[in-house]
């Protein structure tokens, strides 16, 4: 085996729709300033064995950033399983109340916190501004975000690029569409929703996005979640 092929069990596959092609071996060539982004999108993203898990990313932001990504990527093979815990985290918080939930959100205002060492670690690799779907003050949204808790257990974080963020295998048990490690959308596969929930979640949702135009930020995005 030749370093080459050494190399290249180590690396990701190259995705079909790559714009990035090999150049000769011990060549320097000029590349544009969106090089490491196209390498980026170049590579075959995978999932765990069974398809269904991506972890240990080496950033404490990672997994906002994981969902944001996978949400606004069709072809992703996480989007299908994101896409149903991101719908049935939004319903869980629409029908709290009525249907007594036992879910509790708890405010992290990272500014407020800036001596803390780690807190100041996460303020040095914080998410653009830009990358938000609402402004908040002049402040960047990602300095202000809620911890949410289902019976005191942490299930999900508020996210400025995609409203919320499920947490990784969250233990969902006391929701009817949700489990021990899992969330599925109120109505996908299974359909948990009366016509009168129906009703309470569409008028939630009419009230969310009324609240976003008052907030306007990269309104663009949301339509690439809710594909």
């Amino acid at each position: 085996m030749t370093s080459n092929q050494s190399v290249s069990k180590l690396l990701p596959p190259e995705n079909p729709k790559s714009r990035v092609f090999s150049g000769t071996p011990g060549e320097w060539q000029r590349q544009t300033a969106n090089a490491f982004t196209e390498v980026a999108d170049s590579l075959a993203l995978l999932a765990s064995a069974d398809g269904t898990r991506l972890s240990s990313i080496p950033d404490m932001w990672a997994r906002p950033l994981l969902v944001e990504m996978v949400l606004q990527q069709e072809d992703h093979p996480l989007r299908p399983q994101i896409k149903r815990e991101w719908k049935g985290m939004l319903a869980a918080f629409a029908l709290a109340e009525a249907q007594g939930f036992p879910l509790k959100a708890k405010l992290l205002d990272l500014d407020e916190k800036k001596g803390d060492r780690f807190i100041g670690a996460l303020l040095q690799l914080i998410p653009a501004a830009e990358k938000s779907l609402y402004r908040l003050n002049g402040k960047n949204p990602w300095e202000e975000i809620y911890i949410f808790l289902l019976k005191g257990r942490p299930v999900g974080m508020t996210s400025p690029s995609t409203l919320i963020c499920p947490a990784e295998a969250a233990d969902w048990t006391g929701i009817p569409w949700g489990a021990k490690s899992s969330l599925n959308s109120p109505i996908d596969p299974e359909d948990c929703l009366t016509d009168d929930e129906k009703v309470q979640l569409w008028h939630w949702l009419k009230d969310l996005d009324r609240e976003l135009q008052n907030h306007p930020g990269d309104s663009g995005k949301i339509g690439a979640i809710v594909r």
